[in-house]
């Protein structure tokens, strides 16, 4: 018995990120590509100014991606407009490292 292929919850292809315009571009994503599927738990680790935040905020639909492919739940994010991205959110849920959730 063959099992059905099951589609990664998150499938990231090639994706470059760039800040920046002009000669002040700098690029800070390099061809980066991933598969996560439903139930993975995936650590990221590198040193600061490596692209984890940059890579993070793209997967939370945060921002649409610019080159390559990322996929969330299914649904493509490059070029994807403020509304897309909103609608997504819906669905992800993200923890912010610096959250500042405090009670006075």
């Amino acid at each position: 018995m063959t099992l059905p292929a099951v589609e990664p919850v998150i499938n990231i292809e090639g994706v470059n990120h760039y800040f920046g315009k002009g000669r002040l571009r700098k690029q800070i994503l390099f061809e980066v590509s991933a598969q996560i599927k439903a139930g993975e738990i995936v650590f990221m680790t590198g040193p600061s100014g490596s692209g984890k935040t940059t890579l993070l905020t793209l997967i939370g639909a945060l921002r649409s991606t610019q080159e390559g492919s990322l996929k969330i739940l299914g649904q493509q994010l490059k070029e994807a407009q403020n509304n897309q991205l909103t609608d997504l959110r819906r669905y992800i849920g993200y923890i912010f490292q610096a959250h500042n959730l405090c009670i006075p």
